[in-house]
Order: C-alpha cells, then sequence, then structure tokens
C-alpha cells in the first residue's frame, strides 16, 4: 500500500509539472527558455538517460517546479519524449531543499510512464539503490541541474526498469 501511494503522489506531481511548463516560449524555437528544443539531450534546458542500455531524453515537454508550503518543500523535475513521461521528485519536511545527495530515505522519489501507460516508481529496494545528485538549484535565474540513477518497480505487475546516466541541465524551474 505504501508503494501504491508514493506511486499516485508521482503522478499527481507530475501532473503539476506538466500544467505549469506545458506552454514556456514553444512558439519560438530561438529563445534558449524553449522547453522544446529536440536537441537530444545535450546543453541547456534537457533531461538525458539511459533506459534499459537504451538512450532517453525529453523532446516535448520538461520543467521543474517547486513549492514550500508552511514547512512542506518540494521539487519536481519532469520531461517527455512524447511517448514517456519521467518525474524526480525531492520532497522535505524538516528544511528547505538544497543541492546535495538524494535517495529515497532522505526523499527522493522517482517515476516513469511507459508507452503501455505503465507506472513505475522508486519505492522497493530490492530491485536495486537510486539517487539524485542535485549539483543546481538556482532559485533567482531559475534553472535546476544534476545527475540520477533508479531502478524502478511496477506495483501491479512486478516489471522492473533501470535507469543509469541520467543527467538534467538547465531546466527551467518555476515557484508555486
Amino acid at each position: 500500500m505504501k508503494y501504491f501511494i508514493k506511486t499516485l503522489l508521482i503522478l499527481f506531481m507530475s501532473a503539476a509539472v506538466w500544467t505549469n511548463c506545458s506552454g514556456d516560449d514553444a512558439t519560438n524555437p530561438n529563445n534558449n527558455n524553449n522547453n522544446n528544443n529536440n536537441n537530444g539531450g545535450i546543453g541547456a534546458n534537457t533531461i538525458s538517460m539511459t533506459l534499459n542500455g537504451a538512450s532517453w531524453s525529453n523532446t516535448t515537454s520538461g520543467g521543474a517546479v517547486y513549492s514550500d508550503s508552511s514547512g512542506f518543500f518540494i521539487l519536481v523535475i519532469g520531461g517527455s519524449n512524447g511517448d514517456q513521461v519521467l518525474s524526480l521528485s525531492i520532497i522535505s519536511f524538516t528544511g528547505d531543499i538544497t543541492t546535495g545527495n538524494y535517495t529515497p530515505a532522505n526523499g527522493f522519489l522517482g517515476g516513469f510512464i511507459d508507452t503501455s501507460a505503465v507506472i513505475f516508481a522508486v519505492g522497493d529496494t530490492s530491485v536495486g539503490t537510486s539517487q539524485l545528485q542535485l549539483s543546481k538549484f538556482d532559485r533567482t535565474n531559475q534553472r535546476v541541474s544534476g545527475t540520477f540513477e533508479m531502478n524502478l518497480k511496477d506495483a501491479i505487475n512486478g516489471g522492473t526498469i533501470t535507469i543509469i546516466n541520467g543527467k538534467f541541465t538547465d531546466v527551467p524551474l518555476t515557484e508555486n
């Protein structure tokens, strides 16, 4: 049940990212803030990774949302390639989010929705470790960067996926 609740939380957070980032400068392909730059995961405003041995990068949307709600801090970073959705979240009840290493033990949640709408989520340590290294959390210039790796599990069918070499670079940050 705990795993199912985490999965639902990830979906809710992903919806917040896409609601807040869906129209960011999408009509101007020369704008550096354009979330639809389709540059194969290289350079600013990108998310890339190796998913079960295959290259993956955001091509249609991406962004980050940060919120501080009376001592409950949350940062959600997400991207899509048009068919699949990635969500990376840091949650803190004990203090503001800062740069550093996050694991499921200290607030990191991750999720991935594949082309068949199967939801994979961090939470079951039996499938391996997961971590996110937040190297840039620039609220002034509204950008986040970092690296991640995850071993995710489908709570319904038990399937697993592995994500390595994950990287997000200067992803636009919105504060709520």
